[in-house]
């Protein structure tokens, strides 16, 4: 249920004219190309943009002209993951289970570019999810979150989930509603020039198959292809 707070987000930050002032705001995770961003008074979203490319010396002359001469292909994974986004929820109603992916709220101007705003994942008591990778790597990944992982493997599967960067940095473990979860909070879409995946439902599957294929080769996990289920590592 949408309270009145979220409406007033809707209205003040996405149809305010004022860019939103991201630099020097606090981060809660950056890549090489992208980074979050906390809003202060919206705790429960963040804001994704482009990072400032710095000089671009090391970038191919044909990117650097596409760049230059078309500047939206910079933000080519905002549609990208947009266009994932609501083909997840158009297909909603037909599937059980939470969505396995990050709901995102629209976009925003802001003064490092266009933004996506998206839902935090956070744990029980208000702190950024915790990413698979970094649960296995301090070991506190247990048997019961197996159960969890294999549930969010099923529902990327019958979402039909197309994922360019399916990978255990990417997969979140946190709370919904009270109710634990994975969820996958980046590489969402289709990034071929020529989308095969999403024409193919047969390849799309033998992708997603490949990426969960390894991420149990990072993650030291065992996946069975055939039942599409991740095992605890080998005694």
């Amino acid at each position: 249920m949408r309270s009145q707070r979220d409406d007033e987000f809707g209205a003040g930050m996405l149809l305010n004219r004022k860019p939103l002032v991201l630099r020097d705001k606090p981060q809660v995770a950056r890549g090489n190309k992208r980074a979050l961003f906390l809003i202060d008074g919206y705790p429960d979203v963040v804001v994704k943009v482009v990072l400032p490319r710095e000089g671009g010396t090391n970038m191919a002359g044909s990117k650097r002209l596409l760049r230059r001469f078309l500047p939206s292909t910079n933000y080519r994974f905002l549609f990208r993951e947009y266009k994932c986004y609501l083909a997840a929820k158009l297909a909603q109603a037909g599937q059980s289970g939470a969505l396995p992916i990050i709901e995102l709220r629209g976009l925003v101007q802001t003064d490092l570019g266009p933004g996506m705003i998206e839902e935090l994942i956070k744990d029980g008591e208000g702190n950024p999810g915790t990413s698979l990778r970094e649960m296995v790597q301090r070991k506190v990944f247990q048997e019961h979150h197996l159960e969890l992982l294999n549930d969010f493997v099923r529902r990327i599967f019958a979402w039909r989930v197309r994922a360019n960067d399916l990978n255990p940095s990417n997969i979140l473990f946190g709370q919904r509603a009270g109710i634990s979860q994975f969820v996958l909070v980046d590489g969402l879409g289709d990034s071929h020039l020529i989308p095969v995946r999403t024409w193919s439902g047969h390849l799309n599957e033998r992708s997603l198959c490949k990426r969960f294929e390894d991420t149990s080769r990072v993650t030291g996990l065992t996946w069975d292809a055939k039942d599409r289920v991740f095992g605890l590592p080998r005694r």
